[in-house]
């Protein structure tokens, strides 16, 4: 078995347990933590952890902002 064929069948099982839109939104809260959380959490380089910092501020904020119904900051 593939690895495509592997994440094909994990996907299709998330599709049946969440739906289409909770997949969709499971995958973009995977890609998020694995690409900000992670990186401004455990990176070894401080630049790395800054920058990871910065993104992950920014993208809460926006997401306060949507919440509340305003612009972000």
């Amino acid at each position: 078995m593939t690895t495509t064929a592997i994440w094909r069948d994990i996907l299709d099982g998330a599709t049946g347990w969440l739906g289409r839109a909770g997949t969709v939104g499971l995958v973009v809260f995977l890609l998020l933590y694995v690409g900000v959380v992670l990186p401004a959490v455990w990176s070894a380089r401080p630049y790395r952890r800054t920058a990871a910092r910065q993104v992950l501020t920014a993208l809460l904020n926006a997401l306060q902002a949507l919440v509340r119904g305003t612009r972000p900051r």
